[in-house]
């Protein structure tokens, strides 16, 4: 029997089809769908179409075309354009409180524009941590060395971070 990947319960086949997938990044993907739902937690989850570690490892590149790719929130009344990373920042500083003393964990964070911009804006300590070594050049542009991590955190920072964000990462689980 299949289980929730959130919380181990049994999980009940919803959807079982012969069609492709379409990845987060526009790639189709030639595989059987299969979603499943946990009627424990409510997660929804579905069979990897693909061997998840080689393809974080080389086919998986999100934004990777420039170093500040980002998405289009909205367009104001005024006319003004707000990106995704900008609204998320306005709500993470709404709701949370960032200084120099802060340490933060950006769990998935692929290049690390959202905590460049909360390092920039409030003098937090990033901590950039991703399945792939595809943004280590970008995280190498700005933030510590010692502060990136790839497939696996050490168990010295367990119980370590202030906030841990992860920000367009559940889709994944």
């Amino acid at each position: 029997m299949k289980s929730c990947n959130i919380c181990g319960s049994p999980v009940e086949l919803l959807v079982d089809l012969d069609s492709p997938n379409i990845s987060s990044i526009s790639t189709v993907i030639n595989s059987n769908t299969a979603i499943y739902h946990c009627q424990s937690c409510s997660h929804t989850q579905k069979d990897s179409p693909v061997c998840l570690e080689s393809y974080y490892d080389s086919e998986y590149k999100l934004w990777c075309e420039s170093e500040s790719s980002d998405s289009l929130y909205e367009i104001t009344d005024k006319g003004k354009c707000v990106y995704r990373l900008d609204r998320i920042l306005d709500i993470l500083l709404e709701k949370l409180v960032f200084n120099s003393s802060s340490s933060i964990l950006d769990y998935g964070c692929a290049k690390g524009l959202l905590s460049r911009k909360i390092f920039d804006k409030t003098g937090a300590h990033p901590y950039l941590y991703d399945l792939t070594d595809s943004y280590l050049d970008y995280w190498r542009l700005w933030a510590d060395k010692n502060h990136f991590f790839v497939k696996k955190i050490p168990q010295s920072f367990a119980n370590y971070f202030d906030c841990i964000i992860c920000n367009f990462v559940f889709e994944h689980v």
